[in-house]
């Protein structure tokens, strides 16, 4: 069997597989496929501000003026809000589609991150001014 066939085989069969996975779900496919993707753009969103949250609060720890510091604090408060708004909106839909494993690991995500919150919180209120521990 030739590499384009092969190809064209696995093409056809995936796309049966989603739309028969899709066709037994109560929402219409391309509704289903919609929420999908944009769960999916939102989890990459929520990660990629995490990313800048936690980057620009090691900065703040590690800066050597208290103008820096600042800055890097008001980085990181605004990427943990924008994190808070990722969050609230996947909520939103995970619990529009009513998928039970979906809203269990998103129960523990929100707990996780609330956790971090305070942490990133504490870690923010010692970066501000220059104290002992960034001297």
């Amino acid at each position: 069997m030739t590499t384009s066939r092969r190809f064209a085989l696995f093409a056809a069969l995936g796309a049966v597989v989603i739309l028969v996975l899709f066709a037994c779900s109560k929402d219409s496919y391309p509704d289903a496929l919609r929420a999908m993707l944009e769960k999916e753009r939102l989890v990459d969103e929520l990660r990629f501000n995490l990313l800048l949250a936690t980057e620009a609060e090691k900065n703040a720890v590690l800066s050597a003026t208290d103008a820096e510091a600042a800055s890097f604090v008001d980085q990181a408060r605004q990427a943990m809000g924008m994190v808070r708004d990722d969050l609230a909106r996947l909520t939103a839909l995970v619990q529009k589609g009513e998928e039970s494993k979906e809203i269990t690991a998103l129960s523990a995500v929100t707990a996780d991150f609330s956790e971090l919150s305070t942490v990133g919180a504490a870690i923010l209120r010692v970066a501000g001014p220059n104290t002992n521990l960034r001297a």
